[in-house]
């Protein structure tokens, strides 16, 4: 089923925009702005994100979803929130955004 059981694109994509709004444009992550202007493999784009992942009994719906940088939810995998530490490949990343929003 994928995406918090959104199977419709255009629901799915109602639904990333109102999430985006509620996080303030923000990864839940790291907490940098991500981007919905941007292809979809880009690092930046905001994909969704099981806060309680499936495989640790997280329920696949919309209330168990937030957003998070490709690259955030990519590295962070199958590991709860609470417990991830990003890799040195996210920690770059997240370097480059906040050079990114200081210029």
């Amino acid at each position: 089923m994928g995406m918090g059981g959104i199977r419709n694109k255009k629901r799915r994509e109602n639904v990333r925009r109102r999430k985006f709004d509620e996080q303030n444009g923000l990864c839940h992550i790291c907490a940098r702005r991500m981007s919905l202007d941007v292809d979809h493999n880009h690092a930046s784009y905001a994909t969704f994100d099981h806060v309680i992942a499936l495989k640790q009994g997280g329920k696949n719906c919309i209330a168990n979803l937030r957003l998070a940088h490709r690259k955030c939810n990519s590295a962070r995998g199958h590991v709860a929130i609470t417990e991830y530490v990003p890799p040195a490949k996210v920690r770059r990343f997240i370097a480059e955004l906040d050079k990114q929003e200081n210029t």
